[in-house]
């Protein structure tokens, strides 16, 4: 698993060109781009041969006028997305059935939906046009946060308690080496059951 941030919406429109291939990709074969597959939360998996991918940045406009209209804030530094890179060794791809495949396939999208919230997975793309088959996914790190501070008025009485916002906190995974690791550790649970095994600890894997 390789893990990134971006705090721009030109900086996640240019990984979205990467992954829809808008760009040219020079270690990518165009012969087997129609292998390549989209997910979305509102659709699930789609062939490239069936759909073009849609502009990521599409999806992250809704999703953050949505986040603004119910309270939540941006600031200049901001994460407004996390990008994950997901995938297994060559030797077990070359080895895996196709149900062994569609079912890595399965557990990566549900890993990635109970992780961070479905509604928060902007897009998820399957690159089979590569050397090695691996998926590429967006989220938005948004969570439910109430505000603590100022919760007693000057006279010791506690306050009303105040309402529930979105707020954008990829703190929450990724701030420090522990939390990836938690990170890197859960994913490995979830991928264990076909046989795969943790990266070593500390090596980014």
């Amino acid at each position: 698993m390789r893990v990134g941030k971006h705090t721009s919406t030109r900086s996640v429109g240019g990984m979205g060109r990467h992954m829809n291939r808008t760009r040219p990709t020079p270690n990518a074969d165009p012969e087997r781009q129609h292998l390549n597959m989209t997910w979305l939360a509102d659709g699930g998996w789609m062939p490239w041969e069936k759909r073009s991918p849609l502009n990521l940045n599409t999806p992250l406009n809704e999703h953050l006028e949505d986040f603004k209209k119910g309270g939540g804030t941006i600031r200049k530094d901001s994460v407004l997305t996390i990008e994950l890179m997901l995938s297994a060794s060559p030797d077990w791809f070359k080895q895996a059935s196709r149900d062994q495949f569609n079912e890595w396939m399965k557990r990566n999208t549900k890993w990635l939906a109970e992780t961070f919230g479905k509604k928060n997975v902007l897009q998820i793309v399957l690159h089979r046009d590569e050397t090695t088959p691996h998926l590429h996914a967006m989220v938005i790190p948004e969570i439910e946060m109430v505000e603590t501070r100022g919760r007693r008025r000057k006279d010791g009485t506690p306050q009303a308690p105040k309402e529930p916002k979105p707020a954008l906190a990829a703190s929450r995974w990724l701030d420090g080496k522990e939390k990836l690791g938690a990170l890197q550790d859960s994913y490995a649970a979830a991928m264990s059951p076909l046989g795969l095994e943790r990266g070593l600890k500390g090596s980014g894997a």
